[in-house]
């Protein structure tokens, strides 16, 4: 009932420092963005690459599981 996480998409904008855009909510950069390990070994990362994130209760961060 409390909706600790949510499934959410996303659109790489920038790699340097990576910043994600959001389903049609905002930008957010690596601050509010928890990278796994497989997800910061990919090395051919680009702009406009899509994302599946979980955000995390309150919607302050989003783990990012994998590119589409």
């Amino acid at each position: 009932t409390s909706n600790p996480m949510q499934i959410a998409f996303g659109t790489i904008e920038s790699v340097n420092p990576l910043v994600v855009y959001i389903e049609q909510k905002a930008s957010f950069d690596e601050f509010f963005l928890i990278q796994t390990e497989t997800f910061k070994r990919y090395t051919d990362k680009k702009i406009g690459d899509k994302l599946v994130l979980i955000r995390m209760q309150g919607g302050q961060q989003y783990l990012i599981l994998d590119r589409m």
